[in-house]
């Protein structure tokens, strides 16, 4: 099923050649008449199911992309193995190791210690009764275990302003920052992650990034000051107060220090800042998974550890959210359709994922059981499931429970240990991609993992280790080892990590043996075990640093987290595709002067908190240069005043890392805005509707209906007419009905290759444009008194008067007796050959009623020399009627008619009664009577 999916969404003609094999199949399933409507059916359903399969592969391609973003990593641990990829190089100021990190060896890629931040507004304390913005930070370790949280207040409020903040506020704001910078230093973190909901989150996350750089200013110049006071007694110190109150951190140089250059501080940064989507962490935090795993923290405490966790490696966590309490799969918002898509299809494509993630990345079964929230993973590996992958995880932590104290840390010795506890099958699905590299002791160097420590399966071992082998072996024939079990097995882990040596092996001639003894084509096999013991596990996702500031997040992704604005909602000019700016509401923030002669800029603020500036050249028609104040040289006389709202046309809205737009206010402009009123919209939209069925704008001669029914058509007897001569026999459509506003009309396209209408009567309408809850057919007939038939919507009618009445004409249709013509002449000949060729034989005919297609004609030719004669026959829902008696089926009918036609004698010939459910005759192919009103 996901690759069905995978094919209809990379395949951009595919949905277009399933319609038309959908179109054929109608075809041919219209010849075999018993239900004529189901081709209409048979489109609308294979047209949802390609959007479906459409709608499903788009969710589970934004899946794959989460799945496979790279986890962050420190620069000096971004490699998966190798020989050198432990090495580290000494950064000044900063000791090689810290005492917390342990030796991880060139086989175990380190993840990061991060700190989720998230911020929320809470009464300000001592403000009897005023709310501030508080944020909440939350550090974790390289396992995802929440190491310390801290409370910061000060962190919103601006103290590097061009005026100048007031002494005592600037001095809580630099004790908050160095409370901060004590805690990242303290514990060891190297990234910090805030969730991007408003614009307030780039000006923190600028304040958060800013920390890390004056730690670095702290530790770049550590000697004592003598002209400084405590506690800024160092060089570093009196840099980094500077910085925090430096207008313009942005700039490359700080302004009272233009020695110290930001390029030469940057490498020394301890930690950066970055801006993610908060919405999953949000979610994970309001299940029931998060209360039972952190039960004694806040709310605030579960989203930063969660966001935390999504920097550090988005699988994981991912995984972890999907337990049992926590997410449901289908429920990720992962598409903006994807609660139209049924949860069965959905479900599918997005576990298809998760599996395909997990045989990626493989399932590190002692980090599950050292850490809970690590476990999640288990149950998405090939032949788990949750029910299988929490009794495993049971069963190991009860080992891990009776080995006794020496023995914790291993209750498995090699994978062939699970053989007994998953079975036969299970454990072949599932063996190569459980990793049981055991963690090693505190500070003690690790060893390569073996072949239990790569993606091998056990069944491949010895074709593994014999490739090991041969790649130790010394070339010289003298010096000739034996090929033993022990020697095979220190070869495994002499080899690892040394792709030169493995790369010098010949694999074609092993290819070429393996397929003469068992027949099967191993080259492949051989190739993935060679770099499997080059890089055990590598890990496929790539580096941080190949992403952007932010990581996966692009600009126009951050731009609408931020401002809440789409690219429809909110753009500018577009000359090539004819696209027009749109208006917004704007809050004017401060003017600034052009140096010399240049023009100045308005700074201004949109309603979402997007910044934007307006050029002087586009603030008024006026003039060009705004002109300047009586008596002060400089000043400049503004036509607004500072947070004045404003409305202004976006022109241009720039996507960079500070997103940006630039604006227009002058009337000019404004005229030439994508601008509609709601009555605007409302008249375009009407006279779209007028031109799609053909008519003048306002010309339609009857009240336009507001019916949510995709078989509904606001046009007259005439469009729709024309529309059906194009459709395949059996569609129907809904319509106005010329005489009030409370009728409809139903359109057939019938078998006998005619139209029928069904008049409709509506009762209990909430307005006169929309749909009556209570609908009748056949009300009144001929002499007013017809009771009728009620139904309570559209779909009703389809199914238990429109498809019934369908089939019986259907069964006419296809009937050896019928004749399609209408005309007297040509079956009034064919049944007096017919007398003449058998006399004692009474030949009959059946054919459609020439004026009314809810009837029949029955010809019959008693005797010979006399004109034939004629019968009508009523089709309705439930059969054929004849003489006042009501047939099932047609057959039914005849038999009756063979054996009493001369008990009673027939009603005159001309026209039968009208009917008592439609308004009036049939068009024959969509073109001829007098349609019904």
């Amino acid at each position: 099923v996901h690759a069905a999916f995978v094919h209809v969404w990379r395949s951009p003609g595919a949905a277009a050649a399933a319609c038309a094999r959908g179109r054929a199949a109608a075809r041919i399933r219209r010849q075999r008449p018993p239900r004529p409507h189901s081709a209409a059916r048979t489109l609308e359903t294979t047209a949802r199911r390609l959007a479906l399969a459409v709608f499903a592969a788009a969710a589970a391609a934004r899946l794959r992309t989460l799945l496979l973003t790279p986890p962050f990593r420190t620069r000096d641990d971004t490699a998966g193995g190798g020989a050198d990829a432990g090495k580290k190089k000494k950064k000044k100021g900063r000791d090689d190791e810290a005492s917390w990190r342990p030796s991880q060896g060139p086989f175990y890629p380190r993840k990061a210690r991060v700190a989720g931040a998230v911020y929320y507004v809470a009464p300000r304390e001592g403000g009897r009764g005023k709310e501030e913005a508080v944020m909440q930070l939350v550090a974790i370790d390289e396992h995802g275990e929440v190491l310390d949280r801290i409370t910061a207040r000060w962190l919103d409020t601006p103290i590097n302003t061009r005026v100048p903040a007031p002494p005592d506020i600037v001095r809580k704001k630099l004790d908050e920052m160095r409370r901060l910078e004590a805690f990242f230093d303290s514990t060891g973190c190297e990234a910090v992650v805030l969730g991007a909901t408003e614009m307030k989150s780039e000006r923190l996350f600028k304040q958060l990034d800013s920390i890390g750089y004056a730690m670095a200013l702290r530790r770049l110049f550590p000697n004592p000051d003598a002209r400084a006071a405590p506690p800024d007694n160092t060089e570093g110190d009196k840099f980094a107060r500077s910085y925090y109150l430096d207008s313009r951190p942005e700039r490359e140089e700080l302004t009272e220090f233009p020695h110290i250059r930001k390029a030469d501080v940057d490498p020394h940064r301890p930690f950066r800042a970055h801006l993610a989507d908060e919405t999953l962490p949000r979610m994970w935090a309001a299940s029931g998974a998060a209360a039972a795993e952190l039960p004694d923290l806040a709310h605030e405490v579960w989203i930063a550890v969660a966001q935390a966790r999504m920097l550090q490696d988005p699988y994981l966590e991912l995984c972890h959210m999907l337990s049992p309490l926590g997410l449901a799969l289908p429920s990720l918002p992962l598409h903006p359709l994807a609660a139209e898509i049924p949860e069965s299809i959905l479900r599918r494509g997005l576990e298809a994922e998760m599996v395909d993630a997990v045989c990626r990345h493989g399932f590190d079964v002692y980090e599950a059981l050292a850490h809970d929230h690590r476990a999640q993973g288990l149950q998405f590996v090939p032949g788990f499931g949750p029910r299988k992958a929490a009794a495993l995880l049971r069963e190991l932590h009860a080992q891990r429970s009776s080995a006794g104290p020496r023995a914790p840390q291993r209750p498995l010795r090699s994978r062939e240990a699970l053989r007994a506890l998953l079975g036969p099958c299970v454990w072949h699905n599932a063996a190569g991609f459980l990793n049981l590299t055991p963690p090693p002791g505190y500070n003690e160097p690790r060893e390569p993992p073996g072949l239990d420590g790569t993606r091998i399966h056990p069944e491949a071992y010895e074709i593994a280790k014999k490739i090991a082998f041969d790649a130790t072996a010394p070339e010289d024939d003298d010096a000739e080892v034996a090929e033993t079990d022990e020697a095979k097995d220190a070869a495994v882990y002499e080899v690892m990590g040394k792709r030169e040596l493995l790369m010098q092996l010949e694999l074609d001639d092993f290819a070429a043996y393996l397929r003469e003894t068992t027949g099967r084509n191993m080259l492949p096999t051989l190739l993935s075990i060679r770099d499997e013991l080059s890089n055990p596990f590598a890990d496929l996702r790539g580096t941080w640093e190949s992403l952007g500031t932010h990581g996966p997040l692009t600009n126009k992704e951050l731009f609408v987290l931020l401002t809440a604005e789409s690219e429809e909602a909110l753009h500018g000019d577009d000359v090539d595709r004819g696209v027009k700016g749109t208006l917004a509401q704007a809050r004017v923030v401060r003017w600034e002067r052009g140096q010399a002669d240049a023009p100045g800029k308005l700074h201004i603020e949109l309603q979402c908190g997007l910044p934007g500036f307006i050029q002087e050249s586009d603030i008024s028609d006026q003039s060009r240069r705004l002109p300047a104040g009586d008596g002060r040289q400089g000043e400049t006389t503004l036509p607004v005043a500072v947070g004045q709202l404003i409305t202004v046309k976006i022109l241009e809205v720039c996507y960079d890392e500070r997103p940006y737009v630039r604006a227009a206010s002058k009337s000019s402009a404004l005229r030439d805005a994508d601008y509609k009123t709601i009555a605007q919209e409302e008249a375009e939209a009407k006279t779209k509707r007028d031109t799609a069925v053909g008519q003048a704008p306002g010309a339609s001669g009857f009240v336009k209906r507001r019916i949510g029914h995709p078989q509904f058509k606001n046009g007259t007897a005439e469009q729709v007419a024309a529309f059906l001569s194009s459709s395949p026999v059996g569609e129907c459509v809904f319509r106005p009905s010329s005489k009030s506003h409370d009728r409809l009309v139903a359109t057939l396209k019938t078998p006998l290759g005619c139209l029928h209408h069904i008049e409709i009567a509506e009762e209990m309408k909430p307005s006169p444009a929309e749909l009556g809850a209570a609908l009748w057919v056949g009300r009144g007939g001929a002499d007013g008194k017809a009771p009728g038939d009620k139904f309570d919507d559209l779909d009703e009618i389809i199914a238990r008067y429109i498809d019934p009445l369908l089939e019986k004409m259907s069964e006419l249709a296809s009937h050896r007796k019928y004749r399609s013509t209408a005309e007297r002449d040509p079956i009034d000949r064919a049944l007096a050959a017919e007398k003449a060729t058998e006399p004692k034989r009474i030949p009959y005919a059946l054919s459609p009623h020439p004026k009314f297609s809810g009837y029949a004609v029955l010809a019959y030719l008693p005797k010979i020399g006399k004109p034939p004669t004629r019968e009508f026959v009523k089709m309705t829902p439930t059969g054929f009627i004849l003489r006042d008696q009501t047939f099932s089926t047609l057959d039914k009918l005849l038999d009756w008619f063979k054996k009493n036609f001369a008990k009673k004698p027939p009603p005159p010939n001309g026209r039968p009664p009208p009917p008592a459910h439609a308004s009036g005759g049939a068009g024959w192919g969509g073109i001829g009577a007098a349609p019904a009103a």
